[in-house]
Order: C-alpha cells, then sequence, then structure tokens
C-alpha cells in the first residue's frame, strides 16, 4: 500500500484494499501514529496527487484523519508542499479546514501571493478566522497575530471579521507579549545552513502542529561533494528559553542532525527511519512546554528511565546534544545551533560515571563520526 502511494498508483491501491479491506482506516496497520491520508498528501521529499487522493477517499478513508503527536491533517500537508489543487480537492471532499492550523501554514509560505490563495480558499471553505490556538496555555494566538508581519494579510482577515487573541481570551498571554528575535532569524538559520552545509530543498519541511512557537524540519540532501544529509529545525529559536541567571546566551536555539545518504526519508512511518523527525520534534518544543532549556553547552537526553532504544531496531538510547555553533540574530543575539548524536546506554553509563570529558575523550580516541552511523564502534565496551 505504502509503495503504490509512493509510486502514485491509483489503480494498484484499489486493488491492494479490494484484497485487504481492514487497511481502510486512520492509521498504517503497527503504526499509531501516522495515517494513509498524510502519507498520500505528501512525503518529506514529494507532493501528493489528486488522483491518489481521489482513489483513497472513494474506498472510504477519511479526510480527517490526524497524523499524531502533532495532529496535522492532509489539507495541512497539502499546504505545507504548496499544492493547491490538492488542498482545494480535499476541502471540496469533506475536508474540515478547523483541524489542523491551516490558515497559519498557508501564512508560512514562501510565495505571499500563493499564501493568500490558500487564504481566500480556507475562507471560502468556512475556516474559523478567530481559531485560539494553544488555549489554555500559557501564550495562545490567532491567525491575526501570526499575520502581524504581513499587513496585507492581516487588512484581508480583518475584513473577515479577525480578531487578536487578547481580544478574545482577555489577559491571558499571547503571542503579540512575547519579546522575541526578528522573524528574519529563520532565514538567518536557513541562509547559514545554506553557506556550511549546503542548498536547503525546497518545500523540505515539517511544522509540528501545535506547538508554540511553531517548529520546521528543512532538509539539505546529499550531493556529488557531501555524501550525506542534514536535517535542522527553524523556529524553536523565535522565542526565548527560561535559563538560569548568568546563562543568557544560551536562550535561543535550533537543532540539527547528520544521516548518511541512503537514509530512507521516504518512509518516516516506519519508525526506524523516522526517528531523528521524531526527536528534532520532541526536542525542539520541550524546552518551551515546560519552562526549561537544553542545559548549557552539552546535555545528554535519555529515552525513558529505564533506557529504552530510540526506535525499535536501534541499539542507541540517548542523545548527545552539543552545542556545535552559532548563528547571530538581528539584535546581536545569538542563536546556537544543537548538534544531535545518539548514544549507546554503555556510552550514557560512562558519561554518568566519569562524567562529559570522559564520554568525549572516548569519543576523541575511537574517532568517532558526528554523522549519524547505525554501526558504528561503542566507545564505552571493549
Amino acid at each position: 500500500m505504502r509503495v503504490a502511494i509512493f509510486h502514485k498508483q491509483p489503480d494498484v491501491i484499489r486493488q491492494v484494499v479490494a484484497a485487504c479491506p481492514a487497511l481502510v482506516a486512520d492509521y498504517m496497520p503497527g503504526d499509531a501514529e501516522c495515517t494513509w491520508m498524510n502519507e498520500a498528501a505528501g512525503s518529506f521529499e514529494d507532493e501528493g496527487t489528486v488522483e491518489v487522493m481521489d482513489a483513497l477517499l472513494s474506498l472510504g478513508f477519511s479526510p480527517n484523519a490526524l497524523r499524531l503527536p502533532e495532529k496535522s491533517s492532509a489539507l495541512g500537508t497539502a499546504i505545507g508542499f504548496d499544492n493547491y489543487d490538492l488542498a482545494k480537492f480535499l476541502l471540496e471532499h469533506g475536508a474540515d479546514p478547523n483541524l489542523d492550523r491551516t490558515l497559519i501554514t498557508s501564512m508560512n509560505r514562501d510565495d505571499p501571493e500563493l499564501a493568500m490563495k490558500f487564504i481566500k480558499l480556507l475562507l471560502q471553505h468556512g475556516v474559523d478566522v478567530n481559531q485560539v490556538f494553544n488555549p489554555g496555555t500559557e501564550v495562545c494566538f490567532t491567525a491575526l497575530d501570526w499575520a502581524g508581519g504581513n499587513p496585507e494579510i492581516a487588512d484581508y482577515l480583518r475584513a473577515h471579521g479577525a480578531k487578536h487573541a487578547s481580544e478574545i481570551v482577555g489577559n491571558q498571554k499571547t503571542l503579540l507579549d512575547l519579546k522575541e528575535p526578528s522573524v528574519a532569524v529563520a532565514d538567518l538559520v536557513i541562509a547559514y545552513f545554506t553557506e556550511h552545509f549546503g542548498p536547503v530543498r525546497e518545500k523540505s519541511l515539517i511544522e509540528v502542529v501545535p506547538s508554540e512557537p511553531a517548529i520546521t524540519i528543512h532538509l539539505v540532501p546529499s550531493s556529488s561533494e557531501r555524501k550525506h544529509l542534514t536535517l535542522f529545525t527553524t523556529g524553536m529559536s523565535s522565542a526565548p528559553m527560561t535559563v538560569p541567571c548568568g546563562e543568557e546566551q544560551w536562550r535561543f536555539a535550533e537543532l540539527f542532525i547528520e544521516l548518511p545518504a541512503k537514509w530512507k526519508l521516504k518512509e518516516l512511518g516506519n519508525p526506524n527511519w523516522g526517528w531523528p523527525i521524531q526527536w528534532l520534534r520532541s526536542m525542539g518544543k520541550y524546552p518551551h512546554a515546560n519552562d526549561s532549556w537544553l542545559g548549557g553547552a552539552v546535555a545528554v537526553v535519555d529515552n525513558e528511565d529505564p533506557l529504552q532504544p530510540l526506535a525499535p531496531n536501534v541499539k542507541f538510547t540517548s542523545l548527545l546534544l552539543m552545542a556545535e555553533r552559532e548563528v547571530v540574530g538581528p539584535d546581536g543575539q545569538m542563536i546556537q545551533l544543537y548538534r544531535l548524536t545518539p548514544l549507546y546506554p554503555e556510552e550514557r553509563d560512562l558519561e554518568r560515571r566519569e562524567g562529559l570529558p570522559a564520554l568525549l575523550r572516548a569519543f576523541d580516541m575511537h574517532d568517532v563520526p558526528f554523522i549519524v552511523d547505525l554501526h558504528r564502534k561503542n566507545v564505552a565496551t571493549g
């Protein structure tokens, strides 16, 4: 089924479902997070088609299945891939524009004309312009708050009754209350990775829906000169983390991880290939959701206690976070770029017993590559 969706073969999809009707469900067998509809709307590198979506809907798949944990819809995914025709088709066939942050995703398009086109389409299909995102949390916002940097979109939303969150929720803190770096910070981070790692692929993003700040994951693909690919975040640095007094240089951060060129990014639904994305997501959200920070220059994050593998067939159980690089924001604020490197449980035990310097010395002694290698030597054994 996944292969048929990937190769855009609606006839094969119909044959597979005819042979196995139990496939008609929101989520893929054995995966309680990924939906067939999101898979069909767009993979990490490719957008979906109306023909494939038409086949799925005619077979009984729901247009409103939500991918977990971020609760993103096929409609939101289609908008995220700038796929107007697919978004229009979904709305005309029962997609609910209010299940996902579709207005926010529309405003995040690089092309302002396309952004407005999506917004008008959503309004035609009943999107709630006054939906409050992150209600009941420390920081909430509406589409009008998000449009603050785009007067044309803001005026258009106001003309259709849009309000600021402060007009709806009263004294609760809203997005407008945040003191944050300029929105140009994301562009600076992308420019940095373009200069030092390679061209960032267009449309290679996944929005983490419903967190604030909104976090996007970008891809720098491999090339003839660079035999690996890089995933990195933007958006995490749009709000400061809560740091101890005297540690202000660590208030803003983004994350990145480098993977082998043959990493199967088109199989993100398979946890053995999708775990880097999941960890970039969760680590990007964690400090803001928990009023915390990443802990300074170096930190280790465990997958549960006792330690559990990062993915079913992966032997790593922890992640080493190192502030390896930095970008200077427009206001002079440093944005730390943390590299994520997975650790074996024995390496984590070494760090616990003897401290981070001992672990880093062991890495140096064994010349451990920081590009993820699922079969690399365990520096704490033998």
